[in-house]
């Protein structure tokens, strides 16, 4: 059953963690989500980092979600500023992400995709970041959003690469594959959380402008955070398929790959 308590802006006390806050999408849900009321605190890997947002006006935590030995300091530094602010944890956004197959086909000479596997060290680090990342996460945050009273809400930043894969090429497959991943993970969070009064969405977001894709964006990443504050809302969707590729609607494009048969899409994507 799907939690329907509100927790829209109004409600005072609500704060929200997002992962990968120092730029791009989660820099943009922080800001947008402390304009509508919240309360947010963002991951960042540096402790230099956290001084630099604070003097830009965000909270920040160390958490390098690849780091085992950062976790439990991250939960014990949430837990202590939610209690110095009388706040509670109302909505965690695991948005932390990292395409270094993307960024060198960004960088090759002549604009040329690679056309074989990249090293498997490579995927092993999109992995840990992409997928794993967003399970440890999750392990270590759903204990506070269950305490939320029905209002808890886990979402998942992923991507429509997690239903189109090969329109690159074989250079930028793990980080599809990664986003595939996330799909299923976040299908049995959702499945099995809402037993326990936790909402689990995914946001699919086609070509945002941000730093890592200043390149192809079309759609400025204010298109993620309106989403976002739907999923935190009390009538949250599964799935959330915002902005555009070359043009179309995420929805559509989605869609029409997983309606069509395979030897139509395979043509269409050769």
């Amino acid at each position: 059953m799907t939690p329907t308590t509100d927790i829209s802006a109004s409600t005072p006390g609500s704060a929200v963690l997002i992962t990968g806050g120092r730029g791009g999408i989660g820099r943009a849900l922080a800001e947008g989500l402390n304009a509508c009321g919240f309360f947010a605190i963002v991951t960042v890997r540096k402790v230099e980092d956290v001084v630099a947002l604070k003097a830009e006006g965000l909270t920040a935590v160390v958490m390098d979600v690849t780091n085992s030995a950062h976790t439990e300091p991250a939960v014990m530094s949430v837990n202590a500023l939610l209690a110095s602010q009388n706040l509670r944890l109302v909505g965690v956004i695991a948005n932390a992400g990292i395409n270094p197959e993307g960024d060198r086909i960004t960088q090759a000479a002549g604009g040329k995709t690679p056309t074989e596997l990249s090293e498997a060290s490579v995927a092993t680090a999109i992995f840990a970041t992409n997928v794993v990342g967003v399970a440890v996460t999750a392990r270590a945050f759903l204990p506070m959003l269950r305490e939320a009273g029905g209002a808890g809400r886990l979402i998942i930043i992923g991507s429509y690469f997690g239903t189109i894969a090969g329109a690159i090429g074989e250079g930028h497959a793990y980080y599809e594959a990664s986003k595939f991943a996330v799909e299923g993970l976040c299908d049995n969070l959702r499945r099995s959380e809402a037993k326990r009064g936790v909402a689990v969405s995914l946001v699919k977001p086609g070509n945002i402008s941000t730093a890592m894709n200043a390149v192809h964006g079309e759609d400025p990443p204010e298109v993620v955070l309106r989403a976002v504050r739907h999923a935190l809302g009390c009538r949250p969707r599964h799935r959330y398929h915002v902005g555009r590729v070359k043009g179309m609607g995420v929805w559509l494009l989605c869609w029409l790959f997983n309606h069509l048969p395979t030897w139509l899409t395979d043509r269409l994507l050769s």
